[in-house]
């Protein structure tokens, strides 16, 4: 199964909120979600760089070959999910535009299998660098995440053309 990366780690970080420093609402939606779902999450807890930034640490020592997470297929967002595969259909899209469109018409539902998911993600990309001022930027200068910002920027381009040409987005 073909499944972009960025995507799952997103989710994997979003879904885990059994043992977060925080609890609210969205937290409480997302868990019960995930565990109905069938995700079962050990060995690691969320710690936060800042209220919609937040990254996974081991919370005790994992072995090599220690199963660490279950993630039900169902609950992973790829091209190939039941749910999305019409979407890429509809509009002819393969990889991450397919994606793009699905987030699009789904975080528009309030019924939507994904919602806890959608509901879950930050409202403020600040700290993350590819949305940094020019000021931030500039001291990421010659370095490999540098780099990537100017690699994701220019996909990032070239998906919204491809995608404002195939369809006019909602």
């Amino acid at each position: 199964m073909k499944f972009y990366l960025p995507i799952l780690l997103f989710f994997f970080l979003s879904v885990q909120c059994l043992k977060t420093e925080r609890k609210d609402i969205k937290y409480t939606n997302i868990r019960n979600w995930t565990e109905k779902n069938g995700a079962q999450f050990g060995k690691f807890e969320i710690k936060y760089l800042h209220k919609d930034n937040r990254y996974v640490v081991a919370s005790e020592d994992i072995k090599k070959g220690d199963n660490i997470s279950v993630v039900p297929e169902k609950l992973i967002l790829s091209e190939s999910h039941p749910l999305i595969k019409p979407t890429c259909e509809k509009y002819n899209l393969e990889d991450q535009e397919c994606l793009y469109v699905f987030f699009c018409e789904e975080m528009k539902k309030d019924n939507s299998f994904f919602k806890p998911f959608f509901d879950y993600l930050p409202r403020d990309y600040h700290t993350y660098p590819i949305f940094y001022n020019k000021k931030l930027k500039s001291l990421l200068k010659n370095t490999q995440l540098n780099e990537r910002i100017k690699y994701n920027n220019e996909e990032s381009r070239k998906s919204y053309k491809k995608l404002n040409v195939k369809i006019i987005l909602f």
